[in-house]
């Protein structure tokens, strides 16, 4: 299993109810992607052939999680781009849910889990 620990939360021009300028949109998914690179490209790890996704997101106030979770959608991209899993279609990388978790302003984040899909039942456990 793999586990990224961002210290921020994706940004509000890529979330599900934004209504940004394109360019806005187009800069923050970029910035997304290439972190998404990085931190596959950092962790050296073989691809997923089939994989599962879990965000832990971490915010002072209460958010969509639906929209935090759309907004993650470029640093996925990042990571099928730098080859640690192949596509993330629905039939090779699935959501395993999403948790939201209060904290203290400034320390907001999202924690992404990341590990090889081998079975239908397969869940992470926990």
């Amino acid at each position: 299993m793999l586990r990224f620990d961002l210290p921020w939360l994706p940004p509000a021009e890529v979330r599900g109810n934004s209504r940004a300028h394109w360019a806005k949109k187009h800069r923050a998914a970029k910035r997304l992607r290439e972190s998404g690179y990085a931190h596959a490209l950092e962790a050296g790890h073989e691809p997923f052939q089939r994989a599962y996704v879990r965000f832990e997101f971490r915010h002072w106030r209460s958010v969509d999680l639906d929209n935090l979770s759309i907004g993650m959608k470029g640093f996925l991209d990042g990571l099928v781009d730098a080859g640690l899993i192949q596509d993330d279609s629905g039939d090779l990388l699935q959501h395993d849910g999403a948790t939201l978790e209060r904290v203290a302003k400034g320390e907001e984040g999202v924690t992404v889990y990341l590990w090889e899909k081998r079975a239908s039942n397969d869940q992470l456990q926990g």
